[in-house]
C-alpha cells in the first residue's frame, strides 16, 4: 500500500500537512500536481509557496493512526432497542 505525506508550504510562513493513502503504483509527481490543484482551489494559488509529496513507511505514526481508524470503522454497531445504554445501565439492566 502506498502512503504519502503531502506538505503545503504557505507564503505567509505556515505549513499544512497530512498523510493519505493512494493505490499502487504511487506517482509522486501526479500526487503533487493534484495536491497543488486542490490547495489552489481551497486557499488560492497566491497563498501557496510550494508543495512536497513523499512516501512514508507503514510504521509511521500517521499511517498507523489511519489504519487503526479504518479498523474502528469496520466494527459493527449493535442494534438499538431504543433506550440509551447509560439509562439502561442506571436502572440495572445490561447491554444486549
Amino acid at each position: 500500500m502506498g502512503y504519502v505525506r503531502i506538505i503545503i508550504y504557505l507564503e505567509a510562513g505556515g505549513i499544512r500537512s497530512g498523510v493519505r493513502f493512494f493505490s499502487e503504483p504511487v506517482n509522486l509527481d501526479d500526487i503533487r500536481a493534484h495536491a497543488l490543484h486542490l490547495a489552489s482551489q481551497a486557499l488560492g494559488r497566491a497563498a501557496i509557496a510550494d508543495i512536497t509529496a513523499e512516501e512514508v513507511p507503514a510504521d509511521d505514526p500517521a499511517v498507523v493512526a489511519i489504519i487503526l481508524r479504518n479498523e474502528a470503522h469496520k466494527k459493527p454497531v449493535p442494534r438499538s432497542d431504543g433506550e440509551h445504554p447509560y439509562l439502561k445501565e442506571r436502572r440495572g439492566g445490561r447491554y444486549h
